[in-house]
């Protein structure tokens, strides 16, 4: 077979992982379209929770994953075999870390400055739906952060 210079890919076939949350899917089809179009033959995404898409990738089962949470995700990385199963190559987004948004002008008039601030009752009930004296936060989906 003769690959083309801008083929790279070509004659290759590849299977990524994906988590099964809706939001992270957009990133993960980005390189889906970047890598065919270098050639790649790039095989239906496998869809699991973040400790399984590691052991996929370190078992074989998957090759590649853009859905890596360098911190959040580390214990899993190191549990499913680390660098001497897997490799990174590289960062998709850099400096992302994950933490509770409020907008600035609800911070701002109520002078909230850390997550902390929420235990105050004044503050609280800005954030409370249900009426129990707490403020609702909404986080990430069981099984998204590594303990």
């Amino acid at each position: 077979m003769r690959l083309m210079p801008n083929k790279p890919g070509q004659g290759v076939s590849i299977t990524p992982a994906f988590p099964t949350i809706e939001e992270e899917r957009f990133r993960g089809e980005i390189a889906i379209a970047g890598l065919k179009a270098l050639g790649y033959d790039v095989k239906t995404p496998k869809e699991a929770d973040f400790p399984a898409i590691y052991v996929a990738l370190s078992y074989g089962d998957a090759d590649f994953t853009v859905h890596n949470w360098e911190h959040l995700h580390r214990s899993f990385y190191d549990k499913a075999g680390g660098d001497s199963t897997m490799v990174k190559v590289g960062q998709i987004m850099t400096g992302v870390l994950q933490g509770y948004m409020i907008d600035k002008k609800t911070a701002d008039a109520y002078h909230i400055k850390d997550i902390s601030d929420l235990k105050k009752p004044e503050i609280a009930k800005l954030f409370d739906s249900n009426g129990d004296g707490k403020a609702d936060l909404t986080g990430c989906n069981p099984g998204w952060v590594a303990s």
